[in-house]
């Protein structure tokens, strides 16, 4: 069936006809991605240009949206969000928190972490991706985080000692201030590269903020700029983005914010200004 739909896609002449076929080809090699969870079907969709999982409910009908908000906020709390015509988990704080509750026995974490793991394998496996996937995603939000002082880089002729911090606060620039307790859109989080070389210090610095989007859903993100060639081969060990080697300005997002989960004096300030997201 797989083989004779990808010759149909191939022979398709409309566009529309072609991509119907393709969908019924991606159906039959990995499935439906309709994963229930304390009763709620959610759709789960990747995209691999930007590395973003989204896991979501968008009922028809209000009272089911309600329903489903209210199911699903009643186990993970702050970890779902909800707009005008959908629910969704949060990621990845959704996430953890489920392998968190699969730990403690919450037999419905578990069941749904181990489909949503057997989807994600599949899936990567019909679009022939066998690195960098949906499956490496899921490994890397999930994973223990190895908390780690600093990192060594090579910056061509000399090594850098790097140190990550970040702090949660208000304000932006000179004008920051430390505030632990700040929520909403105007709560930010700023993340300090620091680097010695040759025993020299020195300092890059970059803050993220809450950015509404289209839809009504709140998304970290910062503009990573003003930094030299130096800072760039540090700054994409970092952030694990070789972006930063060939472009001057790179804008940062959830993903990026998973690379800092694993230095020491970043991970706590992370993660409590993730809690922070405002509702949509």
């Amino acid at each position: 069936m797989a083989e004779f739909l990808r010759r149909k896609a191939a022979e398709a002449e409309d566009e529309e006809e072609r991509r119907k076929i393709e969908r019924a080809l991606r159906k039959v090699l990995y499935g439906t991605n309709r994963i229930w969870l304390y009763g709620v079907p959610l759709r789960v969709s990747y995209r691999l240009d930007t590395n973003a999982l989204v896991i979501r409910y968008s009922p028809e009908q209000e009272e089911e949206l309600r329903r489903a908000y209210e199911a699903l906020r009643g186990r993970l709390g702050g970890c779902v969000t909800a707009g005008r015509r959908h629910v969704a988990l949060k990621v990845p704080e959704a996430l953890r928190e489920l392998a968190r509750r699969a730990a403690q026995g919450d037999q419905e974490a578990e069941r749904f972490l181990r489909e949503l793991r057997r989807y994600a394998e599949a899936h990567d496996e019909a679009r022939g991706l066998a690195e960098g996937g949906l499956l490496k995603k899921l490994e890397e939000v999930l994973k223990p985080h190895a908390a780690v002082e600093g990192l060594v880089v090579d910056v061509g002729d000399a090594e850098a000692v790097v140190k990550v911090r970040a702090e949660v606060g208000v304000g932006t620039g000179a004008g920051f201030a430390p505030a632990a307790d700040c929520r909403g859109p105007e709560c930010k989080l700023r993340v300090t590269v620091e680097y010695a070389i040759s025993g020299v210090v020195k300092a890059w610095r970059v803050t993220f903020s809450w950015q509404r989007t289209s839809k009504g859903v709140y998304t970290p993100q910062a503009a990573a700029k003003g930094y030299d060639a130096v800072e760039a081969r540090i700054l994409a060990k970092v952030f694990d983005d070789d972006r930063f080697l060939k472009q001057d300005k790179v804008t940062l997002t959830a993903r990026h914010l998973e690379a800092l989960l694993r230095f020491k004096e970043a991970a706590e300030a992370v993660e409590r200004w993730l809690k922070t997201r405002p509702r949509g």
